[in-house]
């Protein structure tokens, strides 16, 4: 499990008794894929999904798990398993081994 600097649920800093929190981050950076669009990440240019820009496009159930797997595989995750429901239910099971 990867270990990071966490972020609190507004996107900021954790900070605990005037310290930085480090903890298990996979979580954290599903979230973080899903919600930035691609350009947002200045040193990984193509990182990005945008959720919030495609739930406003057409785009087919296959499309929207399929892209969103490729970006969590380009971001080292190696067990994806990405599952958008008819009724807009997001599952998303991601790790990375090793």
């Amino acid at each position: 499990m990867a270990k990071d600097i966490l972020l609190d649920e507004e996107d900021d800093l954790l900070i605990v008794n005037g310290d930085l929190v480090i903890g298990d981050s996979e979580e954290q950076e599903v979230g973080l894929i899903l919600r930035t669009n691609q350009g947002d990440w200045r040193q990984s240019p193509l990182t990005g999904f945008g959720v919030a820009r495609r739930t406003r496009t057409e785009i087919s159930r296959t499309q929207f798990e399929r892209d969103l797997s490729t970006q969590l595989l380009m971001d080292g995750f190696d067990d994806c398993d990405v599952t958008l429901t008819e009724e807009g239910q997001l599952s998303i099971k991601a790790k990375r081994h090793g």
